[in-house]
């Protein structure tokens, strides 16, 4: 989609995301905090998410949409419990799931019979084969959709599906995925999935560090660039980055050892963490 400009010399000039990706780095920063959905009965402020390496596509969002806004999709809608258990329901039979960073609230579901050819369903429908059993089943799962099993539902089950991470690791739910206060005091070996509560955010020197606890709990910490600070402001609606403590977070790192114990998750991309409010739960 196209968004508008607002409260600059060019009010009112809609922007593409493919004209957004020429802009140089101070050009798009001068645009930030002037976006808004196109639609005249909504108007929220819009963001604009850069291209990365994985793949995805560089475009603009809003977590504000009107209700009624036509340029809302069902990566913007509320994640409710009833889709949560209809999803697990689904996951308990999936012999893959695969996590999606480039939409980070999407959910799709496919599963293939013996002798057909895949059949896909996108949404909380519990796809199965003739006789109730699925086979072949897969599903993918945007990020921040993940999160919301984890702090809002029940998680994906013990000891869960199979999952895929963004460079095709793969392992059970249950060894991939790790909530924060389990892992305290250490630093697992592998790509991991990393879920908690927010205690901290700021940024020192050229760093962001999201904290999950205080100074000697042995919590991990996430480790960005400061540049990513203000692509999560905006992102998620608040007016300073200190602004994430208590929201819900999970990323994907490689965690390595951290000076005051524990773990760091260094991050790279904006697109490999996400966060919901802590009132989501």
């Amino acid at each position: 989609m196209a968004v508008l400009i607002a409260n600059i010399d060019t009010t009112g000039k809609a922007i593409s995301a493919v004209e957004m990706k020429k802009k140089s780095e101070a050009e798009r920063d001068g645009l930030r905090g002037h976006l808004l959905c196109p639609d005249s009965n909504c108007g929220a402020p819009a963001y604009y998410v850069r291209p990365s390496r994985n793949a995805r596509h560089g475009h603009f969002g809003s977590r504000q949409h009107d209700p009624d806004c036509t340029m809302r999709t069902t990566d913007d809608q509320d994640i409710t419990l009833g889709q949560l258990r209809e999803e697990r329901k689904v996951v308990e039979d999936c012999d893959l799931v695969s996590i999606r960073f480039d939409r980070p609230t999407v959910w799709t579901h496919a599963r293939k019979a013996k002798g057909k050819l895949p059949a896909a369903t996108v949404g909380s429908s519990h796809s199965r084969t003739p006789g109730g059993v699925s086979a072949n089943s897969r599903a993918t799962m945007g990020l921040r959709r993940l999160l919301a099993h984890m702090a809002k539902g029940s998680g994906l089950g013990d000891p869960g599906p199979t999952i895929e991470l963004s460079d095709k690791t793969k392992g059970s739910a249950n060894d991939v995925i790790r909530e924060a206060k389990d892992i305290a005091g250490a630093t697992p070996s592998g790509r991991l999935l990393v879920w908690g509560s927010v205690h901290s955010a700021q940024i020192k020197g050229s760093a962001l560090w999201i904290n999950a606890g205080g100074i000697g709990s042995g919590f991990p910490s996430i480790r960005a660039d400061a540049s990513l600070a203000a692509v999560i402001v905006d992102r998620e609606g608040l007016a300073v980055i200190s602004d994430l403590r208590g929201m819900w977070f999970i990323c994907e790192a490689y965690p390595s050892p951290k000076l005051t114990g524990g773990a760091t998750l260094p991050v790279s991309d904006a697109a490999f963490i996400a966060f919901l409010p802590a009132n989501a739960t």
